[in-house]
């Protein structure tokens, strides 16, 4: 009767601790942009024309490839960058988000009658599908008026391993448990 408390125990503490853990969101994202984009260094700012589906996704890979595949249009959000000031998200196709926390590079270059802006900063990916987590990730955006391309893009290399909500305790235990109840179970059987 004990060993089958035990063993009914064993396997309701391994149920418990089975819970499923949300992936982070891995690989990289290039942005092109689909509209006028204008920067003012006076202003220290990023502005848009127009201000909806005025981007898209030039390449990604990894679980970004899958959830956002090349040619897929986002909308990116005018902003300021020093100081830092934008509505987040800076970036979404309404189902996955990048949300610009902070600016902690600025090259800006506007030697004669060219105009050139590079940022580097950090911020969260998040997306409504089910299975990711947050992810924290490092921005990049890149303008250049000589040649008149823009180009921005974002990745994360975090390599954070997801921990496993204790299952593997709960594995030992449990066999600890169960050879504890066979070992109890064989002197028995020998007596």
């Amino acid at each position: 009767m004990k060993l089958t408390k035990i063993t009914a125990a064993s396997f309701v503490a391994l149920a418990l601790a089975t819970s499923a853990q949300a992936a982070m969101i891995t690989g990289s994202i290039d942005i092109g942009a689909n509209s006028t984009v204008s920067i003012n260094f006076v202003a220290n700012s990023v502005a848009f024309n127009p201000n909806t589906n005025n981007a898209e996704v030039t390449y990604s890979d990894g679980v970004l490839g899958t959830l956002l595949p090349a040619n897929t249009t986002l909308t990116y959000a005018n902003f300021t960058y020093d100081p830092l000031g934008l509505t987040n998200p800076i970036w979404t196709d309404g189902v996955t988000s990048f949300n610009l926390l902070s600016i902690f590079e600025i090259e800006e270059d506007s030697t004669g009658s060219t105009q050139a802006l590079k940022l580097f900063g950090t911020g969260i990916l998040t997306t409504t599908v089910a299975g990711y987590q947050d992810t924290p990730g490092l921005w990049s955006f890149t303008a250049d008026s000589t040649t008149g391309g823009t180009r921005f893009s974002w990745s994360s290399t975090t390599s954070q391993r997801v921990p496993d909500g204790g299952a593997t305790f709960a594995l030992l235990g449990a066999s600890l448990v169960g050879l504890g109840g066979i070992r109890r179970l064989l002197s028995a059987v020998r007596k």
